[in-house]
């Protein structure tokens, strides 16, 4: 399965856990989990952030193994980003990544638990131990809601102008058209970390878009009368001057 076709690691999962959930997605030798394991401890993990935001920075502080990386994929899954920490990096380093940080909550195991405590973090700590896995029905979708502020282009109109003047299949552009540009305020919600709706709340133009004029080539049913006319009379024309020198040479 491609990674390219998903829009994150927890997407991806969430593909996967659908496929192949017994096939197995992580294992260290001592410990495995399974596709559809790691996707339903991700849900999980993503139920316990749901509260938390989104795009914040979450630090996941855990023994290495199968567990964390399902945890930082929760991370994914509920909108926000994940920063890795294990004991191996020493407390100085921790601490220090902690600071430049500032994350809004770490998870944590029980084989960290007494370093936790000892940093005397202001975040909120949620013990991965205690997500109720068997809880998991009410996460499995985790929703949440943004509200965001984006710069769009606006699309200029085309106003189009017929004329028979030019030839078959020709166009000019009278006057060019210029895209607009506005700023635009959404409500966003987003399920699983994906983004489900978006509602516009409010606008903003900065730039106006200026409308194109273009002239197209166009044959009027008028014009159509007129030449036959013309190649009607003109044939006529031609058969009576045949006829009269006709008549004049046998007289």
């Amino acid at each position: 399965m491609e990674m390219t076709n998903f829009q994150n690691l927890f997407d991806y999962v969430e593909k996967a856990a659908e496929t192949r959930p017994d096939a197995v997605a992580y294992t260290d030798g001592a410990e495995s989990l399974t596709v559809g394991e790691v996707y339903r401890t991700a849900i999980a993990v993503a139920g316990a952030l749901a509260g938390f935001g989104r795009r914040k920075p979450i630090a996941v502080f855990m023994e290495r193994g199968p567990f964390a990386a399902a945890a930082m994929i929760g991370v994914l899954g509920s909108g926000n980003f994940y920063i890795p920490l294990d004991e191996e990096l020493g407390l100085y380093r921790i601490q220090k990544i902690l600071a430049e940080t500032d994350p809004v909550a770490i998870v944590a195991d029980t084989s960290v638990k007494a370093i936790v405590d000892g940093f005397g973090l202001k975040c909120a700590v949620i013990m991965f131990d205690e997500i109720k896995l068997e809880k998991l029905k009410q996460y499995i979708h985790v929703r949440s809601f943004e509200r965001i502020r984006v710069k769009e282009t606006v699309p200029y109109k085309i106003k189009r102008i017929k004329t028979s003047s030019l030839y078959k299949g020709e166009t000019k552009i009278k006057t060019e058209g210029a895209l607009g540009k506005r700023y635009v305020e959404y409500d966003v919600t987003y399920v699983n970390g994906v983004e489900e709706s978006k509602t516009e709340i409010s606008s903003e133009t900065i730039k106006e878009s200026k409308k194109q004029v273009l002239i197209i080539y166009v044959i009027y049913i008028n014009t159509i009368v007129i030449n036959m006319q013309y190649i009607f009379y003109h044939f006529l024309n031609i058969y009576f001057d045949k006829t009269l020198q006709y008549r004049r040479e046998y007289r």
